[in-house]
């Protein structure tokens, strides 16, 4: 449908022209002239709406979607901090052992749950239609 000359930003470009808004200090006016705007009280709209977590909308009567799964979220501009070699040695040391200790878990884990089956203890979903 035709929107008399308006035109459909999605939420990334919302995001970014917000975002230039706020970090260039240009006033709403500028902004919308920049962006091709037709009201400056727009910006102040999409600020406060992207401050709000994504909603649920509404596809049908009968299910729903989540809002990123219709527009993908972009990563955060904060650039990452850098790091010595030093420092990135001691984090992937630091990350190896938190994933041994965390494959211990999960073996540790599904041996419980072959303890409790052993037992009559249904606990895995069983593969086919009928269960």
């Amino acid at each position: 449908m035709y929107q008399r000359g308006k035109k459909k930003f999605t939420r990334e470009e919302r995001m970014m022209i917000v975002k230039d808004f706020e970090t260039n200090n240009l006033t709403a006016k500028e902004t919308c002239a920049i962006y091709g705007l037709n009201d400056p009280s727009i910006i102040a709209t999409w600020r406060k709406r992207l401050q709000k977590p994504p909603v649920y909308l509404r596809k049908s009567e009968k299910s729903s979607i989540f809002a990123a799964e219709i527009a993908p979220q972009v990563a955060d501009d904060v650039p990452m901090k850098k790091q010595t070699p030093e420092e990135l040695e001691a984090e992937v040391k630091r990350l190896t052992k938190e994933l041994e200790w965390a494959k211990l878990q999960n073996k540790a884990l599904n041996t419980l749950i072959d303890i409790a089956e052993e037992q009559g203890i249904q606990i895995r979903k069983k593969s086919g239609a009928k269960q």
